[in-house]
C-alpha cells in the first residue's frame, strides 16, 4: 500500500508511517507543468521556496534553488520506527523496455563552495561509519554487460583509494585497511594491501595477457637505487621461482646492461642444493654462447672456489661432432674430437691422440701427428705419424 503526498503538505499532514520514516519539504513548480513539483529540504527558506524552478526539457531543475548550506533533498528514519524495518530507504526500480538511466546525476560543482560553505564537494558522498557493513554494492545478475563501468574522459583518476585519517571517527588513527581485494565465491583471489603487496589466493595465478608491444613494464626512477624487480619463493618445493615461456620468434629473455652493474648474477648458496647446478642451459641446436665488444675483458671465466674434488668443467659429447674448438679469425685452430683426438692447427693440421693398441691401419691421421699407446712396451709406447698423407697408414714406433 502506498500514500500519495500532495504539494504543500506538513509533516504533522503526512500520515503516521510516513512521518516517522521521512523528513521532506516541496517547492513551489510555477514554471512547470500541471503535478509537477520539486523537493527541497526542510532548512529551506521561504524565500528559497517560493522561487520558481527552471523548466529544462521537461524536467525540474533546482538551479535556481542552489544554496550550499541547504540540504534539498533529506530522507532519514527514525531508529525507533518499526515500519517495515529490512525496506529501503530509496527504492527505484526500471522496466525492462526502458532506455534511460534510472538515477541520472549531473555533478557541477567546482569544489569551492561559498563563503559559509567553503571546501570539496562530489557527485556522490557516502559516509559508511564505524561498525556499518558496506558502504556501497552491487548486485550484477545480468550476463549482457559489466557491472560497473567508468567512463574518464577528462585527466584525473578513474579511480582513487586514499588510506587517510579522521579525527571525528577514528582520532588518532590512519586508515589501515587494503587498498583492494578481489574475491571469488568469498575465498581471496587477490588482495592488494596497505604497503603495495599483491597477495594471490591459494588456487590463483596472476596473468598478464598483452597484444602490443609489451605485456608487462617495470621501471625505476632516475635516482633509485634498489631492486627493479625481485622474485622471492619462500616455499622449499621444485616449483620454478621465474619461468619465462616463448612461443614466439623473438627472445624469451633479454637483460640489457647499461650501468656499471652485471647484467646476470646467480647466487646458488643454498647446502642443500649440493649437487644441483646454479644454472642449466638446455638449447636444441645451440645451448649457450658468450659474446664480448671490448678488447681487454675475458669472455668466459669459469672460478672453482671450493676445495673438494669436483670437475671444473665437463664436456659430455653423444654426438659425431667435435667436444671442443677454438677459432680466430683465420678459422679453426685447435679441436678436441668426440673421440678424444686433439687435433692442432697452426698452418697444418696434426692429431695427438691416445689409446690401446697400434694405430697402424686403424687410426687416420695427417702426417706429423703423435700417437701415446697406453698398452705398449719399449720401442711401442709412442707412435709418430712419418707417411701415408691423411690414411691409416705411415705410423712409426719409437
Amino acid at each position: 500500500m502506498s500514500s500519495r503526498i500532495e504539494k504543500g503538505t506538513t509533516d504533522t499532514e503526512l500520515p503516521k508511517d510516513l512521518r516517522r520514516r521521512y523528513v521532506m519539504r516541496w517547492g513551489v513548480a510555477a514554471a512547470v507543468g500541471a503535478g509537477a513539483t520539486a523537493l527541497v529540504s526542510p532548512r529551506a527558506n521561504a524565500a528559497a521556496q517560493a522561487e520558481a524552478p527552471t523548466n529544462t526539457g521537461g524536467h525540474v531543475g533546482l538551479e535556481s534553488l542552489v544554496d550550499a548550506s541547504i540540504t534539498y533533498i533529506s530522507i532519514d528514519r527514525d531508529p525507533d520506527d518499526t515500519f517495515q524495518p529490512v525496506r529501503r530507504r530509496l527504492d527505484f526500480k526500471d522496466v525492462a523496455a526502458s532506455k534511460g538511466s534510472v538515477v541520472n546525476i549531473d555533478h557541477r560543482g567546482d569544489g569551492t563552495g561559498n563563503a559559509t560553505n567553503p571546501g570539496q564537494t562530489y557527485g556522490v558522498d557516502i559516509h559508511n561509519f564505524p561498525g556499518s557493513r558496506s558502504a556501497l554494492v552491487i548486485h550484477q545478475y545480468s550476463s549482457l554487460d559489466r557491472a560497473l563501468m567508468i567512463d574518464n574522459t577528462g585527466s584525473s583518476p578513474s579511480i582513487e583509494i586514499n588510506n587517510t585519517r579522521n579525527d571525528v571517527i577514528n582520532p588518532g588513527s590512519d586508515g589501515t585497511g587494503d587498498f583492494l581485494v578481489f574475491r571469488d565465491h568469498g575465498t581471496l583471489a587477490l588482495r592488494v594491501d596497505k604497503n603495495l603487496v599483491f597477495r594471490m589466493g591459494a588456487a590463483k595465478t596472476a596473468t598478464f595477457v598483452h597484444t602490443s608491444a609489451k605485456a608487462l613494464s617495470v621501471q625505476t626512477s632516475s635516482t633509485f637505487d634498489g631492486e627493479a624487480m625481485d622474485v622471492t619463493k619462500a616455499g622449499k618445493g621444485p616449483g620454478t621461482a621465474l619461468r619465462v615461456s616463448n612461443s614466439g620468434t623473438g627472445i624469451g629473455l633479454h637483460i640489457t646492461e647499461t650501468g656499471g652493474g652485471r647484467a646476470v648474477q646467480i647466487d646458488a648458496n643454498y647446502s642443500a642444493n649440493a649437487g644441483q647446478y646454479a644454472a642449466l642451459v638446455q638449447g636444441y641446436d645451440y645451448g649457450l654462447s658468450a659474446t664480448t665488444s671490448g678488447d681487454n675483458g675475458t669472455t668466459l671465466v669459469i672460478t672453482k672456489s671450493g676445495t673438494g674434488g669436483g670437475t671444473v668443467q665437463q664436456i659430455v659429447n653423444k654426438g659425431s661432432g667435435n667436444s671442443f674448438e677454438a677459432r680466430d679469425t683465420t678459422g679453426q685452430r685447435f679441436t678436441i674430437a668426440a673421440s678424444g683426438l686433439i687435433s692442432v692447427i697452426q698452418g697444418q693440421n696434426v692429431n695427438l691422440g691416445a689409446g690401446i693398441g697400434s694405430p697402424e691401419g686403424a687410426r687416420s691421421a695427417p702426417v706429423g701427428s703423435i700417437y701415446l699407446r697406453s698398452d705398449g712396451e719399449s720401442s711401442s709406447t709412442l707412435y709418430v705419424k712419418e707417411s701415408g698423407g691423411t690414411t691409416k697408414l705411415g705410423w712409426v714406433a719409437k
